[in-house]
């Protein structure tokens, strides 16, 4: 098997497992955050668990609730999960290439709203930001 499938059935798995996870897991109310234990400040992606949890079973209100941006990354995870498969079975991309200085620009606006959001959420509570 090539490296590149190899690869791509790997990152499969993964996403595999986040759904399914995502899809049984039921939180108890301790926080899985490393940064939120330690500082008991919220991170940009504190609830994005319990986010995926809530749109795998419809209650997108709820998703938006524990973090803003889980629909956006919910939808990117499936979209890459969805392409990797149809790479493997069709043989050819369905999405197109991103260009490399787009790429780099959309990481830099991604990680200055993530930064924004993770400082906002500490500061303003959340209902306001909604």
């Amino acid at each position: 098997m090539q490296r590149a499938s190899k690869t791509l059935l790997i990152r499969i798995a993964v996403l595999v497992a986040i759904f399914i996870a995502a899809w049984f897991w039921e939180w108890q109310g301790t926080s899985l955050c490393l940064f939120h234990t330690l500082t008991g400040l919220e991170c940009p992606g504190c609830g994005m668990i319990r986010a995926f949890h809530a749109i795998s079973h419809g209650d997108f209100a709820a998703a938006i609730n524990y973090n803003i941006f889980a629909p956006v990354v919910y939808l990117c995870f499936m979209t890459i999960l969805l392409s990797d498969i149809a790479y493997l079975t069709m043989g050819r991309r369905i999405l197109p290439r991103i260009p490399e200085k787009m790429k780099q620009v959309s990481a830099y606006n991604a990680l200055f709203l993530v930064i924004a959001y993770g400082i906002l959420r500490n500061i303003i509570p959340m209902e306001a930001l909604i």
